[in-house]
């Protein structure tokens, strides 16, 4: 797992605060950072959103139930998703580990 992974992974496990993160990220030479107006999840969310990327250059806060997106489609496209400090492979609207 490379370091970005483990440091969105930690945001998105509640071990880390979003400031932190973007510090992190920046530290490392991230071509991102976290939008503090897109990607909030707080500590009551944890449970229920992740961060999915869909190559775009940013990641966006998804709801999840059941371990899958609960209003998004990722279709036959590539797409992962940080969910509860976990990195998993979207299969259309599923969250799966390699």
């Amino acid at each position: 797992m490379n370091t970005i992974t483990e440091i969105i992974g930690k945001y998105t496990a509640g071990e880390a605060t979003l400031e932190d993160t973007n510090k992190a990220l920046k530290e490392e030479g991230a071509a991102f950072h976290l939008d503090p107006d897109r990607n909030t999840i707080a500590d009551d969310e944890r449970q229920h959103f992740g961060l999915l990327d869909t190559g775009t250059g940013s990641l966006d806060k998804v709801e999840i139930e059941g371990m899958k997106l609960k209003n998004m489609d990722c279709g036959d496209m590539y797409a992962l998703c940080t969910f509860n400090g976990k990195t998993y492979k979207v299969k259309g609207t599923e969250l799966v580990e390699d």
